[in-house]
């Protein structure tokens, strides 16, 4: 371990810089603080933003032999501190696969893999932790003008580790530690194969608007205890599709369509498309599960004959998604006409 004087960082205490002061010596826990400080800035900042992510094209979990597995060189955040592996990571040749290095950094070995004897979960993760270099590890660490050790470093090392039996990382992770899983393996007895994983990586949502489209699944719709004439399903091979039609035979149809969309976001448009025989008319509600409010946040009433394709601006009053308190639905209704009316599909685009 380094010689330090003494430790004086206390994150309790809300301190964002160290001011050196004229004409006074620098002490090494002056200097410690202040990176502590700015180290901390950052961690907190990224847990804020997005506490645990991966970047895409990196951490894939393959098969490296009949019971090991590795894991490409990539990059993440975990619990706020933001990891890059240069080079691919084996489970059983990584730096903690070995007992007494382990004990010597005061970490837990990633010990061998076990073969399972019946069909078996088992979940890849990351652990992530920051250790103490001294030039015991490192000469560099020596400056050859003086021969003394000047400072030490901090690292942060990124372990291999798998959770046998388990969907899940272990719930409490060491102090210090924090844990991010990558993969889960469904394993059966004999050798791993790339089929078994599956990646789980947290990846983050594209920036900007984005759009969600829904396949017309309208279902019966009841009025004031009434059953309403219902849109049908239709299918067809050539060009492979799926309708909800009002047959040329049936003069009049309803349905509604419930419209998943992430809580918390902004909703921008409503884009319903179709062909229509007659007057087409939809309402876009967003309604209280305890049914005590249902509110209209956008609707059209369009006499087009032929192709039906309208985008509909949702009011920038519409409060966030709430999706603890509301649900969102669309109702489509059709008055009298002799020919088909289809409804091909729906989409509303959001910002997340």
């Amino acid at each position: 371990m380094g010689n330090f004087s003494r430790n004086t960082f206390d994150p309790t205490k809300n301190y964002v810089a160290v001011r050196l002061e004229q004409g006074v010596p620098l002490v090494d826990a002056d200097w410690n603080e202040l990176e502590d400080v700015t180290r901390t800035e950052v961690y907190e900042a990224l847990r804020s933003a997005s506490a645990n992510v991966a970047s895409r094209g990196g951490l894939d979990v393959a098969p490296a032999a009949a019971n090991d597995i590795v894991v490409s060189a990539g990059r993440a955040v975990v619990d706020g501190h933001p990891i890059r592996t240069f080079a691919a990571l084996q489970y059983s040749t990584q730096r903690y696969a070995n007992a007494a290095t382990a004990a010597a950094d005061g970490v837990a070995q990633a010990a061998p893999l076990t073969q399972p004897a019946a069909a078996r979960i088992d979940c890849v993760y990351l652990d992530v932790f920051e250790r103490e270099v001294t030039s015991a590890e490192d000469p560099n660490l020596i400056n050859g003008a003086i021969a003394l050790e000047t400072s030490t470093r901090l690292k942060r090392e990124v372990v291999l580790r798998v959770a046998e039996g388990a969907t899940s990382p272990p719930p409490a992770p060491p102090a210090g530690h924090a844990f991010l899983a990558i993969a889960i393996m469904s394993r059966t007895p004999g050798p791993i194969t790339a089929a078994q994983i599956q990646d789980v990586k947290p990846y983050a949502l594209p920036l900007g608007a984005r759009e969600l489209g829904y396949a017309p699944l309208l279902v019966p719709v009841t009025y004031l205890g009434v059953a309403q004439p219902a849109f049908q399903l239709e299918t067809s091979l050539f060009p492979y599709r799926l309708v909800a039609r009002k047959p040329s035979g049936q003069a009049t149809a309803m349905g509604a369509l419930h419209l998943p969309v992430p809580d918390g976001a902004r909703l921008l448009q409503i884009h319903v498309r179709g062909t229509s025989a007659g007057t087409l008319s939809w309402q876009f509600c967003r309604s209280r599960y305890d049914g005590t409010l249902n509110t209209a946040v956008a609707a059209d009433l369009s006499n087009i004959a032929g192709a039906y394709d309208k985008v509909v601006s949702i009011p920038a009053t519409e409060p966030p998604v709430d999706n603890t308190l509301n649900y969102y639905h669309l109702t489509v209704y059709t008055t009298p006409a002799a020919n088909v009316t289809d409804i091909y599909g729906v989409s509303i685009r959001v910002v997340p």
